[in-house]
């Protein structure tokens, strides 16, 4: 028996009444009513015409609940995702070392010009917050699922299957991301009931994978996109299928940091009694955590003065290290 199968089955739904589905009828008598009863209220105070400009504007969207899709979602389902890209998407602030010997060197400039001006420079800092990455993977669990329709006609012919991927919980473990979620698929099929011939069932298939997530703590904020990336159903008995699907599950995982950064340069009046006790010429002996910078803030001289004098091959300094601190005053 050959069965000639329309090209748009896939978009096939049950009709209850008046060629509307269920929803589609559901929504229809919804915006009747709101619609109706707005006119009704306000017939009396603002005319017909001016009481359909208000109703219209309610109406539209839960007529659009009913009749509106969009990639499998409905309008309330599209408008959510369209509102948190445009609005709920937090920029990303990453954290790059490639500039600090730039913005060193600037900051010694800054207060080398400073200094010849008989001032003093003090930065100006304050606490930023962003988000560094730490790991970016994808993880890929393949499902595979027999599932049951329940049917006692023998099934004809698989004509559309079609699937999404959601996320249940996602949750931090050492070095790995463990991360649930369901397959929510519907089958589309025919049958030898002459009455019903087109059906459809709809099932959720959960499944789990560990992701590999070097440094991942309880405190790191991950952000997971989902994409289902093949999808088969097939044939293995009067009334079983079997549900072949891959997932892909693109993941980032960013951590909280917070540091301090320089957001300017204030100009102070030079303590001349305390640049007075300093001595002209001094012996210091380097400590865990100094830094040619604090060095020379504090002996009142410049980096490249430390450097010449006692012939250093760069800014690198470690503890122990003897130094010969000569004092600069701007004129």
């Amino acid at each position: 028996m050959e069965i000639e199968v329309n090209k748009d089955i896939d978009r096939y739904q049950e009709s209850v009444a008046m060629g509307l589905t269920a929803r589609q009828l559901i929504f229809s008598i919804a915006s009747v009513v709101v619609g109706g009863g707005i006119v009704l209220l306000l017939y009396k105070y603002i005319g017909l015409t001016g009481s359909a400009y208000v109703a219209i504007p309610c109406v539209a969207p839960i007529a659009l609940g009913g009749f509106y899709s969009f990639n499998g979602m409905n309008f309330y389902e599209y408008m959510g995702k369209k509102l948190h890209f445009m609005f709920g998407n937090k920029a990303l602030t990453y954290l790059s070392t490639e500039g600090e010997p730039a913005i060193k060197q600037l900051e010694v400039e800054q207060n080398e010009q400073v200094k010849k001006k008989g001032r003093k420079a003090e930065p100006e800092t304050k606490k930023l917050q962003y988000e560094r990455l730490i790991a970016k993977n994808v993880c890929k669990p393949r499902i595979v699922e027999k599932i049951h329709l329940g049917q006692s006609e023998r099934i004809l012919q698989i004509c559309h299957t079609q699937g999404s991927i959601q996320l249940d919980e996602a949750e931090p473990q050492e070095n790995s991301l463990l991360i649930e979620g369901v397959l929510d698929v519907t089958i589309l099929y025919l049958t030898s009931d002459d009455k019903a011939p087109v059906r459809s069932v709809s099932r959720q298939i959960p499944f789990k994978c560990s992701a590999q997530a070097s440094g991942i703590t309880k405190n790191s904020v991950y952000q997971l996109d989902t994409a289902l990336e093949q999808l088969a159903a097939l044939m293995t008995g009067n009334d079983t299928v079997e549900i072949r699907a891959a997932a892909a599950l693109d993941f980032m995982i960013l951590e909280p940091v917070t540091e301090t950064v320089i957001t300017g340069v204030k100009e102070e009046p030079l303590d001349l009694k305390a640049l007075q006790a300093l001595p002209g010429i001094a012996g210091y002996i380097v400590q865990e955590g100094d830094s040619l910078w604090d060095i020379a803030k504090k002996f009142h001289t410049t980096m490249g003065n430390i450097i010449t004098t006692n012939e250093l091959p760069g800014e690198q300094i470690k503890a122990g290290q003897r130094l010969l601190l000569v004092k600069e005053v701007g004129v």
